[in-house]
């Protein structure tokens, strides 16, 4: 089993002989380069569901422990105040549980509805960006039953 440490710019698994942290080795189609650093970005595109107010969301980290957090392209007035309200998100705040968590604390004070994907897509970013998660696409896929039109009726 990999230990975790704290010690290096992520905590996270180390390997090889300069005990470097394991971080993407490609440039990946989510990952792209930040304006104000080196640091890969991960890009994200939020489908929040039946209100079609889709968005992007980039997250480039800025520091040793730091992620820049942008919220962009989405005509949904509380995601918009949401992005106007979270810039940045530490390695400690992303392990918060949800009650203390700042992204769903400021989603909540933004009036973001209690189900919408947006705040959990913009951890995820985070994550991919520390990297301390693979970019890989997530998602929540219904299966509805299909109902028979004479199901329930007394026929014959």
């Amino acid at each position: 089993m990999k230990s975790w440490t704290n010690k290096g710019p992520f905590p996270g698994p180390r390997r090889g002989p300069g005990k470097q942290p394991l971080l993407f080795t490609r440039p990946d189609r989510n990952m792209e380069s930040c304006s104000h650093t080196t640091a890969p970005a991960v890009s994200v595109t939020a489908q929040p569901g039946i209100c079609g107010f889709n968005c992007e969301i980039t997250a480039c980290l800025s520091g040793r422990r730091k992620v820049m957090v942008t919220i962009a392209a989405s005509e949904c007035k509380q995601v918009q105040r949401l992005a106007g309200e979270l810039t940045e998100i530490t390695v400690k705040e992303l392990f918060l549980p949800f009650s203390r968590n700042p992204v769903y604390q400021i989603a909540e004070k933004m009036g973001c509805h209690s189900s919408c994907l947006v705040p959990a897509a913009v951890l995820k970013a985070v994550e991919a960006a520390m990297g301390m998660a693979v970019a890989k696409d997530a998602g929540i896929h219904f299966q509805c039953a299909k109902t028979d039109s004479r199901q329930g009726s007394k026929g014959s």
